[in-house]
C-alpha cells in the first residue's frame, strides 16, 4: 500500500516531553504523529534519534491511522540545557526507557512496539510485557557483541586510552570524522563527548563494556507469548549471514516463540535506507509496506 509523498507529509507531530524519575536521566523527548487510540512505537536503532524516523512515521501514521510515536534512546541527544549528552549509551538503560515510554501511552489503549536493529534487540526484551500487545523487531540481530561489525570498532579501542582513541577513532572513520563539526570542534578535547553519527558518549571505555554486555535473544524467557513479528534484509551487510537461509541460532531463538511471522525482504540491506530527499527509497518502502501490514493485522486479530 502505497502512501502519495503530499499525504505522508500532510501529517504533522507534536512533540511530547515524558517525564522520567531515574538518576540519569530527567525526561524522553517523543514525536507523536497522529491522534489515534492505537499507539506503535519505534524504537531507534543504535546512531539514530526519533528524527531518523520522520518520513517513515508520517508514512505509517497515514496508512494505519494509528497513533506513531517515535522517541530519542538514552544517548542519542544533546541536554539543551548544558550541551552535553545527559547520560551514556547502556542496554538496560534502553529497555527501561523503552517501559517507561510504554507504559505513558497505555492507559487502555492498543501498543505495538517496532524495533530496530539494536532497538530490536532492546525491544524483544519487553515480549512479555503485559502492557505491549505486538511486536514487531526489525533487522533484530542475535546479540549486539555477537553479529554486530560495529562491535568489532569497538574491539579496536577497548584497552587504550582516551587520547589514544580518539586518535584511532578519526582515523578509523576517516573522511567522516573530517566532516563531523562535533568531532571537528572536541576530538582535542579529553573531558567532552565523542558523537557516533548521533550517538553521544562521554566515556568510550563504558560505552564498549555495554556494547560487548549485551544479552543475546537466547537468553529470552523460555515462551514468548505476545505476537511477534521478525523482518530481516536478505542482504544484510550488518549480521554475519544473509538471510537467504535463517542461520542455526535464530532456528533455535524462534522456537520460544509461540506466535510468530517472519519475513525476508530481498533487495535491501541492514536499515532499509529510509529516506531519499523527502521521499522513501524503494527497500524502505517495502520495508513500510511489511509495517502497515503488521499493525493492521495486530489491530484485527488482538
Amino acid at each position: 500500500m502505497e502512501i502519495s509523498n503530499q499525504a505522508e507529509l500532510s501529517v504533522n507531530f507534536r512533540l511530547v516531553e515524558i517525564p522520567v524519575n531515574v538518576q540519569d536521566r530527567t525526561s524522553i523527548m517523543a514525536r507523536v504523529y497522529g491522534h489515534s487510540l492505537d499507539v506503535v512505537i519505534l524504537h531507534p536503532g543504535l546512531g539514530r534519534d526519533a528524527a531518523h524516523y520522520d518520513l517513515l512515521a508520517r508514512t505509517l501514521a497515514a496508512a494505519s491511522g494509528c497513533q506513531i510515536v517515535a522517541y530519542d534512546p538514552r544517548g542519542h541527544y544533546l541536554d539543551p540545557r548544558t550541551g552535553e549528552p545527559e547520560n551514556v549509551y547502556s542496554f538496560d538503560g534502553m529497555l527501561s526507557d523503552l517501559s517507561l515510554v510504554v507504559d505513558y501511552f497505555k492507559q487502555g489503549n492498543q501498543v505495538k512496539v517496532i524495533g530496530f536493529s539494536n532497538g530490536a534487540l532492546v525491544s524483544a526484551f519487553a515480549a512479555n510485557n503485559p502492557s505491549v500487545d505486538a511486536l514487531c523487531l526489525v533487522s533484530c540481530p542475535v546479540s549486539l557483541s555477537d553479529s554486530i561489525a560495529y562491535a568489532r570498532m569497538c574491539r579496536l579501542f577497548a584497552g587504550l586510552s582516551h587520547a589514544q582513541m580518539k586518535h584511532k577513532f578519526d582515523k578509523y572513520f576517516g573522511r567522516f570524522c573530517r566532516h563531523d563539526s562535533y568531532i571537528r570542534h572536541h576530538r582535542g578535547n579529553l573531558s567532552s563527548a565523542l558523537k557516533i553519527g548521533k550517538l553521544y558518549v562521554k566515556c568510550f571505555a563504558d560505552h564498549v563494556r555495554n556494547v560487548m554486555s549485551a544479552p543475546t535473544l537466547s537468553e529470552l524467557p523460555p515462551a514468548i507469548s505476545t505476537p511477534t513479528t521478525f523482518i530481516f534484509a536478505k542482504h544484510d551487510f550488518v549480521l554475519k549471514h544473509k538471510f537467504s537461509k535463517i542461520p542455526q541460532l535464530y532456528q533455535q531463538v524462534f522456537q520460544r516463540f509461540e506466535n510468530l511471522q517472519l519475513t525476508v525482504l530481498a533487495k535491501a540491506t541492514h536499515g532499509f535506507g529510509l529516506a531519499k530527499k523527502q521521499k522513501l527509497s524503494a527497500q524502505s518502502q517495502k520495508l513500510a509496506d511489511e509495517l502497515i501490514a503488521f499493525i493492521n493485522n495486530a489491530q484485527t486479530t488482538l
